[in-house]
């Protein structure tokens, strides 16, 4: 996971010294960095908050791709002059995971904090501005 984190906070770098970058477009959904990276905030939230430990990453791992993803965030904020959605993102489908039985006992659903939410309308705003839909995060 640090590797994904050096590499997202190199990605945020690009995007402050060439914001150009952010108008580039890829049409294939397997190599679409905001498809990648949307889809890389949802399952740390889902390693951290839903996940048994013995299925999850340690923290000291989630904490540094978190700290990347959030300076994600707050770059396009900087350089990009996007109209961020307000409705939030559908909720991921954690009916895989339950049935594979690798839900934490006490889990009774997905609660996101405020900062969470703010960061999945960033995400779907970016997705959706690319041409893409939030369902192409769960394919």
């Amino acid at each position: 996971m640090l590797n994904f984190a050096d590499a997202l906070l190199e990605h945020n770098q690009n995007h402050r010294a060439y914001p150009v970058i952010h108008f580039f477009h890829n049409n294939n959904k397997e190599h679409t960095i905001i498809l990648q990276i949307a889809r890389l905030n949802e399952a740390v939230y889902i390693f951290e908050k839903c996940l048994k430990p013995a299925y999850s990453i340690p923290q000291q791992e989630l904490s540094s791709i978190k700290t990347a993803l959030d300076n994600y965030v707050k770059v396009i904020k900087d350089v990009s002059n996007i109209n961020i959605k307000n409705s939030p993102p559908s909720i991921p489908d954690l009916n895989m995971l339950k049935e594979k039985n690798m839900l934490r006992p006490n889990f009774s659903g997905i609660e996101f904090s405020e900062a969470i939410q703010q960061n999945r309308l960033v995400f779907l705003t970016l997705v959706e501005k690319d041409g893409w839909q939030w369902k192409n995060i769960s394919q």
